[in-house]
């Protein structure tokens, strides 16, 4: 994978290939800001994706060939945006070193004698989180996350193998904080956001302070066990316009249901959050924000908000970040695909 400043020029196509839905997301980053040429949204192929492993290459080759031909894309260069409850994530602390390859070797030994699993098994992507001095000592906290080698290797075969060039492997709140940073830059609001991303298989919860990274944690509950709901208990298609009713006009006793669905998600979120409040006596939480599939049916999103107990976030000024943005698309919906195109 290619990372250089000619590349960085040029629009790149970003992808979040989920279990049910893929978004995919057109542009670059420039001069601080997200130049979009195009978002769009397309459903997977069924058993093609599961956890953010591919299942069926095949199937997946045929789609997004189909989606480069009929949308007239011409860009070359891709990112991939991976969310697996695999993912490793582990802080660390090393002394600083400008060699960026030196810096890679410490992690890389300091990853070795923590690990409880080989780590040949694994790729590492870092980012530097704080710099501080320990005893007149400079020191980085870095976070590491580690994805399994053969989920890369499958998306890099799918990548080549659609006729398109790799050019980075990013993963979700990671892109997500990247989004967070470049639009408190401009918006100039020094928050700490809660950020909820709900998939299909699992659920992140990340702590975005002024825009940076703090913490995360993932839990084994996603969109998949209120879909199960839907379908065996209340015999409906789980799809936004049966939640959205079910939420404002439906009966008490199938709206209770779901609710107690939630009810698990909800006390998990809660607990994430006071963990990270007792953890430090400067830590807070201000706002929350919810992503992911369901990240845009507002019923249900109003509903997690007023039982987590946090305020909804609202981006207030997306014109000066998204340049292109006309408000045809749903930030919360792309929020991750579009944090991938932010280069640091």
């Amino acid at each position: 994978m290619k990372n250089d400043k000619r590349i960085r020029k040029k629009n790149v196509i970003a992808f979040d290939i989920g279990t049910t839905v893929t978004k995919i997301a057109i542009g670059k980053h420039n001069n601080k800001k997200l130049i979009v040429k195009r978002v769009l949204s397309f459903d997977t192929p069924a058993s093609s994706i599961s956890n953010g492993r591919i299942s069926d290459i095949n199937a997946l080759v045929k789609f997004l060939k189909g989606v480069l031909l009929d949308e007239k894309i011409k860009e070359k260069y891709a990112i991939v945006n991976i969310k697996s409850s695999s993912i490793i994530n582990r802080e660390l602390i090393v002394p600083y070193n400008e060699n960026k390859e030196e810096l890679n070797k410490m992690i890389q030994y300091e990853l070795s004698q923590f690990s409880t699993i080989s780590m040949e098994n694994y790729i590492p992507q870092y980012q530097i989180l704080d710099e501080f001095f320990d005893e007149k000592v400079k020191m980085v906290r870095v976070l590491v996350s580690s994805l399994e080698r053969n989920i890369v290797e499958d998306y890099l075969s799918l990548i080549r193998q659609v006729g398109l060039k790799p050019y980075v492997f990013d993963v979700h709140f990671n892109a997500i904080s990247k989004f967070f940073d470049v639009y408190n830059s401009e918006a100039d609001r020094e928050m700490t956001v809660a950020v909820i991303d709900i998939g299909f298989d699992g659920t992140d919860v990340a702590i975005i302070q002024d825009g940076k990274y703090r913490m995360s944690k993932t839990m084994d509950y996603g969109s998949n066990t209120l879909e199960r709901v839907f379908k065996d208990d209340l015999k409906l298609d789980y799809n936004a316009r049966n939640i959205e009713y079910l939420f404002t006009k439906g009966g008490e006793t199938q709206r209770k249901l779901v609710e107690d669905t939630l009810g698990y998600m909800i006390t998990e979120i809660q607990e994430i959050l006071r963990y990270h409040i007792s953890r430090d006596s400067k830590n807070k939480v201000d706002n929350i924000f919810i992503t992911g599939g369901i990240g845009s049916i507002k019923p249900l999103v109003d509903y997690i908000a007023d039982q987590v107990g946090f305020e909804l976030y609202e981006f207030k000024v997306l014109d000066r970040v998204l340049i292109g943005y006309n408000g045809g698309y749903d930030i919360p919906a792309y929020v991750n695909v579009l944090g991938s195109l932010v280069r640091r």
